[in-house]
């Protein structure tokens, strides 16, 4: 059976071609890739510090609010012993009467 395919040389201009030529295009693609990935993890970096700040700030404000509800837990349990306390005077001065 006979070559059918025309030799390498005489291939049509629209053919594939692989060229190991690389063009300033293609350098100048590479470069802005590169520094717009690099520009976009950068803005990614100071936005997790961000987050990192406000974590911490509603860790310390939440233990602020966390002694300051305990406080007043310990001021309302006061209370309620001194109105305790009254209660029985009461009970105690009309069980004499």
């Amino acid at each position: 059976m006979p070559n059918t395919q025309p030799p390498a040389h005489s291939l049509p201009a629209h053919s594939w071609h692989l060229s190991k030529a690389v063009t300033v295009g293609n350098l100048i693609a590479v470069w802005a890739l590169v520094f717009s990935g690099l520009w976009y993890l950068a803005g990614e970096r100071s936005r997790v510090d961000g987050l990192q700040l406000t974590v911490e700030h509603l860790k310390e404000s939440r233990l602020q609010d966390q002694a300051r509800n305990e406080k007043r837990f310990d001021e309302i349990r006061a209370t309620m012993q001194r109105i305790d306390n009254k209660l029985d005077q009461l009970i105690m001065a009309r069980a004499r009467d």
